[in-house]
């Protein structure tokens, strides 16, 4: 929900501190700490090899904004409130 700076709310809002502050933890939690991706680069043949299977976590990673984020604004253009 994107909201006007009049809102009430819009002063709860985080911002930019998301980002700057613990975004970045989480991503590091989810790259550092996932079974799979971590199994994935831990049971590699080569480094090569290890390499290739965290590129292609990183790429699945990659395409799940267009698989749940797309959707959702088709739905909010054809059907608007």
């Amino acid at each position: 929900m994107i909201l006007s700076s009049d809102n009430p709310a819009y002063s709860d809002l985080p911002g930019v501190w998301v980002l700057i502050g613990g975004l970045w933890i989480a991503h590091f939690s989810y790259w550092g700490f996932n079974q799979y991706i971590t199994q994935r680069a831990l049971g590699a043949k080569s480094l090569q090899e290890a390499q290739k299977g965290v590129m292609f976590a990183a790429y699945l990673k990659l395409l799940m904004p267009v698989v749940i984020v797309l959707p959702g604004i088709c739905a909010a253009v054809l059907y608007p409130l």
